[in-house]
């Protein structure tokens, strides 16, 4: 919910970028003013990824053209193995061994295997996944802020200083290696 609010931000400011204030409007008030139409117009639609693709549509070319395209699609990237984890867990059942932690089975995936319905195929989530996992969540949402700002700053939309990018992080592995199949009995 954080990233996509922060996103929301991410559209209003450049919906601002691309916008002259109207005569007497402060800069500020002006990027506000856009970003808050863009959180009613992203969360008025329903589903995450339906407002992952609004987000995108709107975003793209005023990125490009502000000659930030390469921060734009590392960050998109990143939001998007962010919402893929975001579906991986909301589709799923939890179970837990005293021994060894904590489990999941993905519903969505033992509904469409061939055959009888089998509860079965858990796989592990270790805290020191978890961890990462969250520390890449993080890593996106300062990524997001950055964008935001960055291109608020450069459009004077916002005054400066400019924002430090955060340092990159390598992408996620697939969740069949980040969560491997293990049986919690």
């Amino acid at each position: 919910g954080e990233l996509e609010f922060l996103l929301a931000f991410c559209v209003g400011t450049a919906d601002a970028s691309s916008m002259k204030p109207k005569p007497g409007q402060q800069i500020g008030e002006h990027r506000i003013h856009h970003e808050y139409l863009a959180i009613k117009d992203m969360f008025s639609e329903r589903g995450e990824s339906k407002r992952f693709e609004m987000a995108k549509k709107r975003m793209n070319k005023t990125f490009a053209n502000a000659g930030m395209k390469a921060d734009y699609s590392d960050t998109m990237g990143a939001m998007s193995q962010c919402l893929k984890i975001r579906n991986l867990f909301s589709h799923c059942h939890w179970a837990q061994s005293k021994k060894q932690g904590l489990f999941f089975i993905n519903l969505e995936d033992a509904a469409k295997t061939p055959g009888a319905l089998k509860l079965d195929a858990f796989r592990h989530a270790s805290p020191k996944t978890l961890d990462r996992i969250e520390e890449y969540f993080w890593y996106t949402f300062e990524c997001l802020d950055y964008l935001a700002r960055a291109l608020a700053i450069k459009s004077n939309v916002m005054r400066g200083p400019a924002p430090l990018r955060p340092k990159r992080k390598q992408p996620l592995p697939k969740h069949d290696v980040l969560f491997p199949p293990k049986s919690f009995h």
